[in-house]
This record gives structure tokens, C-alpha cells and sequence, in this order.
């Protein structure tokens, strides 16, 4: 049976984020060069309906968060600028596409399925447990990579970090943090989607030593903006992540 996918808008909570290296400019400018972290809540991924809550969105993408239930099919729009598909959990799926034969495949949790604009698809969970996972739609606009000028690494690839999959328009990175230890300073030169898995505390430092915790809670979205330098490191609970940059 075939479900179509009914959307609930959920609030969106934007702070704004001050960056050592960068000149200072109005709030206006800030929102407009991208010196914002936009984050929301972790939505509701128990749910079982297979309804589409829409989570966050700006000019770069549009996220949503849905549960695949198990024997049910669910149309997922390639948008006009492709889409991806992030699994917060594992499953056999069922893909049905517009261009391309049915296939069934065993996913993990972490992994992403890209499809490219223009795509009709349809994913049906043939194992026994949902599968809850975030939908991000891409839009266009002008790149946002930042030439890295400020002497440290890219914040990725790192050590222990897994590229999951690369195409034109993004990088997919899983990274399991260790409790205690520190990541080297690094710094971010896309822009870039990150689910939290689990819920752990962070704490950033940048290189002049401003410190900040954020407590992130399992299924928490952030869309976090490129030209930052710090260094990370996981003091309590635990936390693995899915990062999408956006070239």
C-alpha cells in the first residue's frame, strides 16, 4: 500500500554565533554572510504514520523528519535541486525509483541514499522495525566554500571519521566522538546539515579559548554555517553524527 506523506511544521530556534574571524557587521549582514547556527529540537522519530514533519529550513536546504513503517510505501520527492535520505536507524529497504529498476538493500544507521533531481521514488521498510530518518531537500544558490586561510586542517575528513558518500553536491561524513578527547582544531569551510544520534554534551573551543557547551539531544538537527574555527570535545554522555557539507 502506498501512503502519501502529509506535512506538519515544526518551530525552528536560531541563534546567533559570533566568529573571532570575522569582521564585525550588522545583524542584518551577520544573517545574510551566514554567521547564524539554525537548530530544531529532535522531532518526534518514534512516530509510526509515515507522516512528513517539515523540521527546518533556509536558502540552502529544506529538512524533514519521517518514520518509514514496515510494509508501507512512501512516495519521497527528489525536489529540484536532489534530496538526500539520512537513516537515524538501520533496515532492509525496498527503493522503487522513476529511472532506475527496483532494488532491495539492508541500510545501516548512519548511512545516506542521495536522489538526483528529478527523481520520482518510492521506499518501502521489508524488515520488521521502522526505520526513522531525516529527508534534505537541496536548493540552489551560489556555493558556499570558503577558501581555509587560517592555518588549521579541514574540519573533515578527521581521525575516525567515514566518508559515507560524495557527488557534486555534498560530502557525507559519519563521526563517533570519544568521551575525554579532544579534537584538533580545524576548520569549517562548508556549510554544513548535522544530526545527533544520541545525547551527549560538546564543548567548542575556539583558538582564543572561548569555550561553549551545547547539550544536544538524539534526533537534534543544526544547519551550521561555514568560515568557523574550533576544536570539540565530548564531556559527557555520548554522541555520534551524520554531517552533511554542502559544496
Amino acid at each position: 500500500m502506498q501512503r502519501s506523506v502529509n506535512a506538519r511544521v515544526a518551530p525552528i530556534l536560531i541563534s546567533a554565533l559570533c566568529c573571532p574571524f570575522l569582521p564585525c557587521l550588522s545583524g542584518a549582514e551577520r544573517k545574510h554572510n551566514a554567521l547564524i547556527s539554525e537548530t530544531h529540537a529532535a522531532a518526534d522519530l518514534n512516530k509510526e504514520d509515515g507522516e512528513r514533519t517539515s523540521v527546518l529550513e533556509n536558502e540552502k536546504v529544506k529538512i524533514w523528519s519521517v518514520t518509514l513503517t514496515p510494509h508501507n510505501e512512501v512516495s519521497i520527492g527528489s525536489g529540484k535541486e536532489g534530496s538526500l535520505m539520512l537513516l537515524l536507524k538501520g533496515g532492509k529497504l525496498k527503493t522503487t525509483s522513476s529511472r532506475e529498476a527496483p532494488s532491495t538493500a539492508t541500510r545501516q544507521a548512519g548511512d545516506a541514499i542521495y536522489i538526483h533531481a528529478g527523481y520520482e521514488q518510492t521506499e518501502e521498510v521489508v524488515s520488521e522495525n521502522p526505520v526513522p530518518l531525516y529527508l534534505v531537500e537541496l536548493k540552489g544558490g551560489a556555493t558556499t566554500v570558503v577558501a581555509n586561510r587560517s592555518g588549521f586542517p579541514l574540519a573533515y575528513p578527521r581521525p575516525g571519521s567515514k566518508k559515507i558518500l560524495e557527488n557534486d553536491r555534498v560530502i557525507v561524513w559519519n563521526y563517533t566522538y570519544a568521551l575525554g578527547k579532544k579534537t584538533a582544531m580545524h576548520f569549517h569551510d562548508k556549510d554544513a546539515v548535522v544530526i545527533f544520534r544520541f545525547a551527549g554534551s560538546i564543548d567548542s573551543t575556539t583558538p582564543d579559548g572561548q569555550s561553549t557547551v551545547t547539550d544536544d539531544k538524539a534526533g537534534e538537527v543544526r544547519f551550521s554555517r561555514a568560515n568557523r574555527v574550533h576544536s570539540e570535545e565530548l564531556v559527557k554522555g555520548q554522541e555520534s553524527v551524520i554531517v552533511v557539507e554542502i559544496k
